[in-house]
This record gives structure tokens, sequence and C-alpha cells, in this order.
């Protein structure tokens, strides 16, 4: 009985591994045409490491974390008063 509740979790967690798949792709799909920051913010939010950035978007791990970082540092917008 332990052996079929484990062969069931084994099924559900590559389950979720291709569902997870799937739906990181669809947000690459997402981002098309998006300039190479808003690439990276965006799909760095859908779970994309640095490295899988960089690879996706032919740069290096470096250049994907310096754009995060200057995204997350980067002066907000102030309100305009009415």
């Amino acid at each position: 009985m332990a052996k079929a509740s484990a062969d069931e979790g084994a099924k559900s967690t590559a389950d979720n591994s291709a569902l997870d798949r799937i739906a990181k792709l669809l947000a690459l799909l997402a981002t098309k045409g998006e300039t190479q920051r808003e690439q990276i913010v965006t799909l760095s939010r859908v779970g994309f490491s640095n490295a899988e950035l960089a690879q996706i978007l032919g740069t290096t791990s470096e250049v994907v974390a310096s754009t995060l970082y200057q995204s997350r540092n980067a002066p907000k917008p102030r309100k305009k008063k009415d």
C-alpha cells in the first residue's frame, strides 16, 4: 500500500512539473514583443531562474541579475496631484 502511495506522489510531482513548464512557456509567449527588461522582470515573477532567463534571452545571468536589481531599485513614479 505504501508503494502505491509513493508512486502516486511521484506521478503527482511529474504532473505538477509539466504544468509548471507549460505555464512558464505560456508566460514566455505572452512577453514576446516586449523589451528585454520587461521580459526579464515578467518572466522572473513567473519563476524562471536567472540562468534560465539568460539562456532563453541569449544573454548572461549577470545581465539578468543586474536588470532585476535595477528594476527593484528604480525610483517609483510620483502620483500627480489632482
